[in-house]
């Protein structure tokens, strides 16, 4: 992470679930990030205790 500061990054967007293991796994905090374990956990909470509806598409 510290060679992505570097070059100047500001964010960082994990993009799928195991990089997002990862990163907490070296502790990189430095960084802003965009977790999508964290998305994915916080929409099930939602839908689990009906604070957000599932779009029904016809």
């Amino acid at each position: 992470m510290t060679w992505l500061e570097e070059q100047g990054a500001e964010l960082v967007i994990a993009g799928c679930t195991e990089i997002s293991v990862v990163l907490k796994k070296l502790k990189c905090n430095a960084l802003i990030d965009i977790d999508p374990l964290d998305i994915l956990a916080n929409l099930t909470l939602d839908l689990a205790f009906g604070h957000q509806d599932i779009p029904i598409v016809i």
